[in-house]
């Protein structure tokens, strides 16, 4: 099981990859359903929508479960294509499908009464009225006539069926000749005639209460038809949400068949060397201006010096040209500057006059470097020694032991050069997975051992730059 720092840095390494490394992609996908919805919407015509208001039942649900039967009991008979096609023709409307219109019919609850509005939507407003105005009535005979013909329509088959049972059963028994069979028949007999006498008990519990009567009413029938609410900030939300996530999986698929690596400090970990800073690159490709930040110029003149290394062989994806250059420029800030780093440590002094009147301190010595004796190490003659800050070091004065040579990989000439050569690596942000093989497989194969590796990006500069060259 990885630890959780370790989790948490593969995660933001494969957001970078993803995200960062296909923004563009992202933002194409995103934006093209946004687009295409938006062209669509503003093509076609606007639309209207007609309400009338019925009522499904008299008695009132007395849960929300009962509520909902009610309503869903309406919908299906709202959007059948038989109520449809009635109201149509009662509207007297030639030039619209039943198909289309149907899914043009819609029903909704108030609150969680019996009480609903039917709606019907179409791009003229005449006739999202008229349609309505003719739904609402169809609806209301269908709820009236469906429970009353149902019921009673399902009772009187299953009588019927008893009672040709009956008929049958009756005659079987006449024509027994055994006392089994006549026992067995007659049997069957009085259990077809207490079924049927159930049966016709219920029909007529059924027909007394009043269970069929009509009840669904019109309260209101549509007077008009107004401008359909627009659900076009809905569909760009869902467009852009569908488009994003589509991206998403794009990129993933991308990463997974042309892996990348998400930065140089990934990289470094990659092919087994430390990392040592970055690097920045200003102007153009063919031109490119380096810059060394004083951390990066410290920690690879020391990373440099720590392994002897006396060429220094840059590699990396970007140009042979581009790294010629840079090759160039690295070597002047690398061999800059003379002072010994012992020297420039060394510009500590005391200050203060020596109570001889001598301008040295306490501890100079005839040489002129500085010795502090223990006896006197805090205070001689009454006087208070002062010891002044070290200046801070400019990277420039750390002069390297040897000197160094910076060479592009294409200039390197291994068979007379038999200097100890090490390998610094640049990488930019993103770099290909096949360009970590490829430093493994060159450090196998020269066996030249790695200082480190840059991290390379441009400068924001970079593009006024490239303007004024222009």
């Amino acid at each position: 099981m990885l630890p959780r720092f370790e989790v948490r840095m593969e995660l933001n390494e494969a957001l970078r990859r993803i995200v960062i490394g296909h923004w563009r992609l992202l933002v194409m996908f995103t934006l093209l359903p946004v687009m295409v919805i938006g062209a669509l919407q503003l093509r076609s015509a606007p639309l209207y929508t007609a309400s009338a208001r019925v009522q499904a039942s008299s008695t009132p649900p007395s849960t929300t479960t009962e509520a909902d039967a009610v309503l869903n009991r309406a919908q299906g008979i709202a959007t059948s294509t038989t109520a449809v096609q009635k109201a149509l023709e009662q509207a007297q409307v030639t030039d619209r499908s039943v198909a289309n219109v149907v899914h043009e019919v819609g029903v909704s609850r108030i609150g969680t009464s019996s009480v609903l509005n039917v709606t019907v939507t179409d791009r003229d407003p005449k006739v999202a009225t008229a349609v309505d105005s003719a739904l609402a009535p169809q609806l209301v005979n269908l709820l009236n006539g469906s429970t009353n013909t149902s019921l009673v329509s399902q009772l009187t088959a299953q009588e019927n069926t008893l009672l040709a049972q009956r008929t049958q059963t009756a005659a079987q028994l006449a024509l027994a000749q055994s006392a089994t069979a006549t026992a067995k028949l007659a049997a069957e007999l009085s259990t077809i005639d207490q079924q049927l006498s159930d049966l016709q008990a219920t029909l007529r519990q059924v027909q007394s209460t009043g269970l069929g009567t009509n009840t669904a009413t019109v309260v209101s029938l549509a007077s008009g038809a107004v401008s359909a609410r627009s659900s076009l900030a809905t569909d760009l939300g869902l467009g852009a949400l569908l488009g994003l996530v589509a991206g998403l999986l794009t990129a993933t698929v991308l990463e997974v068949v042309r892996p990348r690596v998400a930065d140089a400090g990934a990289f470094s970990r990659e092919v087994g060397a430390p990392f040592l800073g970055h690097l920045v690159l200003r102007g153009g490709k063919k031109q490119p201006q380096l810059m060394v930040p004083p951390e990066t110029l410290v920690v690879a003149k020391r990373a440099v010096a720590h392994g002897r290394i006396d060429t220094i062989v840059l590699t990396g994806p970007a140009p042979s040209g581009q790294l010629q250059l840079i090759a160039l420029q690295l070597e002047n800030h690398l061999t800059s500057g003379s002072t010994p780093v012992s020297a420039a440590m060394g510009r500590s002094s005391w200050n203060g006059s020596d109570p001889s009147g001598g301008g040295r301190g306490p501890s100079d010595s005839a040489d002129g470097s500085h010795e502090l004796d223990g006896s006197r190490e805090l205070a001689w003659a009454g006087q208070t020694p002062v010891l002044e800050a070290s200046p801070v070091l400019d990277p420039s004065d750390l002069a390297l032991p040897r000197p160094v040579r910076v060479l592009a990989l294409s200039d390197v000439d291994d068979v007379s050069d038999w200097c100890r050569h090490g390998l610094l690596v640049l990488v930019p942000d993103l770099a290909s997975y096949s360009e970590a093989r490829r430093i493994r497989h060159l450090i196998a194969v020269t066996g030249w051992p790695v200082i480190g590796v840059l991290g390379t990006s441009w400068s924001r500069r970079r593009a006024r730059e490239q303007s004024r060259q222009a």
